[in-house]
């Protein structure tokens, strides 16, 4: 049984349990608190679950006979298994050094596929998608004649983490390059000129990855909220406070008073105020960048930006930016083509286009058929 920490709640079941006749094992649950407080913050519990693993194996090892015996004297090997629906075949692989990464390919039921779609992780939701999207989009491309792979990056969801990688994967080259070995698995089955699609902080790996990689014929991203990473900037700050409005910080400095508050220490902040704070004075000086050009650290951002994108325009790949309405993306999609966003036009291969009456995740149902649908439109064999 595992226990919060203090929990008379907790403490009372265990001693119920066991003066009802049951052996209980009490353990600490760590790290409960940053788990059902800030779930972006959190890590595994692994030495809460090296206990528990440690726990069963005893139970395993204890003298008993039937199935135990049974199971010694015939042992198996597990087999992939296929799940075949209308018009849709999908099977479950293992990729990458020492198979560590996990994904689904979901194939045409019927007729062959030469294009391919690979799914980047948004955040840490795992290869379905927040609210099954990303299994509904791979079976409705499925049922258009496009293969796809939904997999999870190191360390989310079924993949096993890198020994050797960062702590944080979000917005890492780690990432990026377990894109690239997601490519790497559909060249071997057959496929060419594939696809990248990616939301939020997978949209910013699929870009990445798509500069990096010049197999990559088109690239979709969805809210995306950062073409190049500011190496000042804390990932955990940027995925904690991602939706807190800089406008609404910003109101609060204009109001009478408000700067001169915040200089003496009287507007008290916090960390999604100081956050904020970093995000307004970054697209400040962004947007100064074409007249400071590279004197300044953001002015190198704005450079290193632009020499992606032209990278792809050289390549001539296909680069399409959806968003939801008012979607806090935006702001980093005005900070570098302008206010207006006129400053796609140096890009032909290059479009941009929204979707109303949507959330950031694309939640309710009517935002995820109207995104589904807009992919659909956007992605051609």
């Amino acid at each position: 049984m595992l226990s919060r920490p203090g929990h008379a709640g907790d403490a009372a079941l265990a001693t119920h349990l066991s003066e009802h006749g049951a052996a209980v094992t009490s353990l600490p649950y760590e790290g409960y608190e940053m788990l059902t407080t800030d779930p972006t913050a959190a890590r595994p519990p692994l030495p809460t679950i090296a206990a528990i693993v440690d726990w069963v194996a005893l139970r395993a090892r204890e003298p008993e006979q039937g199935i135990h015996a049974l199971a010694a004297a015939r042992p198996y090997e597990a087999q992939p298994a296929k799940l075949f629906g209308p018009g849709f075949v999908e099977s479950p692989v293992r990729f990458g050094p020492g198979g560590r990464l996990f994904g689904i390919v979901c194939e045409p039921a019927e007729r062959p596929s030469r294009s391919s779609i690979v799914f980047v992780n948004a955040g840490r939701d795992y290869h379905i998608g927040w609210a099954r999207v990303t299994v509904a989009q791979a079976r409705a491309f499925a049922a258009q004649g496009i293969a796809s792979l939904r997999f999870d990056t190191s360390g989310i969801g079924d993949s096993q983490a890198d020994a050797n990688g960062p702590e944080e994967m979000l917005y890492s080259d780690e990432q990026i390059a377990d894109v690239s070995l997601a490519l790497d698995l559909l060249e071997t089955r057959g496929y060419r000129d594939p696809i990248l699609i990616g939301r939020c902080s997978g949209a910013y790996a699929a870009f990445n990855a798509t500069v990096a990689d010049k197999r990559v014929r088109q690239l979709v991203m969805v809210n995306n909220e950062r073409f190049v990473w500011d190496p000042d900037e804390s990932v955990e700050d940027a995925i904690r406070y991602a939706h807190r409005s800089v406008g609404d910080f910003g109101a609060t400095l204009k109001r009478k008073g408000g700067l001169r508050r915040l200089l003496t220490g009287q507007l008290r902040i916090g960390p999604a105020g100081r956050y904020l704070l970093f995000r307004l004075m970054k697209q400040m000086s962004i947007r100064l960048a074409p007249w400071l050009g590279r004197l300044t650290k953001h002015g190198r951002l704005r450079r290193e930006c632009h020499r992606r994108f032209g990278i792809l325009a050289a390549r001539k790949v296909d680069v399409a930016l959806i968003y939801a309405e008012g979607d806090v993306g935006m702001a980093e999609f005005h900070t570098y083509f302008g206010k207006t966003g006129d400053g796609i036009a140096a890009y032909p291969n290059l479009s941009f286009s929204t979707i109303p009456r949507a959330d950031h995740n694309f939640t309710h149902l009517g935002a995820a058929l109207r995104l589904r649908d807009r992919l659909l439109e956007t992605v051609r064999p």
